[in-house]
């Protein structure tokens, strides 16, 4: 998935499906939040599959009608759903990661005092979606990662004062 300039000028996401010998399919339209800025935005998309097939795809966007950074899952039919808009105004640079039937969202957001790392999951034994804050920062601070090691989801996340923090990222109790 990637930020694809439409005419005019429109900076919405589009996505192709690479066939087996690595070329690109038809590029497909995945957002639709008309986003016109005269400038490459800071904010990437983010993509994951999870073990049944569906997309998962986070997004920011400065669009007119709703700006800010969202979620949407697409069934096999290749259709999202409605977006789900995540965190608040400041709320950025969004990761999806998906591992057997848990599919985690993080992303930072500034309180206007420090930034938090804010966790959307949802997991086999838990279908509903959980939303917590995960780690906090009063300083400079890199974009959040996901990983896992096979057997365990992970939160990467680099600041000025704690240095590398790694967090288990599981349901809450």
């Amino acid at each position: 998935m990637w930020r694809h300039v439409f005419a005019p000028n429109v900076r919405d996401h589009a996505m192709a499906i690479l066939a087996p010998a690595g070329r690109p399919g038809a590029l497909t339209r995945i957002s639709f939040d008309n986003w016109r800025i005269d400038a490459c935005p800071h904010h990437g998309p983010a993509l994951a599959f999870d073990a049944r097939g569906r997309r998962h795809q986070v997004w920011f966007t400065g669009g007119d009608e709703r700006g800010g950074l969202y979620y949407a899952v697409a069934g096999l039919n290749g259709r999202a759903g409605k977006p789900v808009r995540l965190g608040g105004a400041q709320a950025g640079h969004g990761e999806v990661f998906a591992a057997g039937s848990a599919v985690a969202v993080v992303w930072k957001e500034f309180d206007g005092q420090a930034t938090k790392v804010m966790l959307r999951l949802s997991s086999g034994n838990r279908p509903a979606w959980q939303e917590r804050a995960l780690v906090t920062t009063r300083g400079a601070s890199d974009h959040p990662h996901l990983v896992s090691d096979g057997s365990a989801m992970w939160l990467v996340w680099r600041t000025e004062d704690e240095g590398v923090v790694v967090h288990r990222v599981e349901a809450a109790a």
